[in-house]
């Protein structure tokens, strides 16, 4: 992900949303004909999809927060800590 543009939380939000939609309407596409019903293996292939797109952008959203950490903070804090045990 370093060479990816980083994104915001809205945009991959959007996109879990328009995954999600495009599922659930693939899925209801495929009960329209009964002659020609869509097959438990595909719902199951489509939901295993689902869930490593869903898994890549909440990872994609969990880097950005981590990316967005004012570290300084922490390295202050760390400081304070060392020098309390000396």
């Amino acid at each position: 992900m370093p060479d990816q543009e980083k994104r915001s939380i809205g945009e991959i939000m959007e996109d879990l949303q328009r995954i999600n939609q495009e599922f659930r309407e693939r899925v209801r596409d495929g009960f329209k004909n009964p002659d020609d019903f869509i097959k438990l293996s595909e719902i199951e292939k489509m939901g295993r999809e689902l869930s490593l797109n869903t898994q890549k952008l909440y990872l994609e959203e969990t880097t950005s927060l981590l990316n967005d950490i004012d570290e300084s903070l922490l390295i202050r804090k760390k400081k304070q800590s060392t020098k309390k045990k000396g």
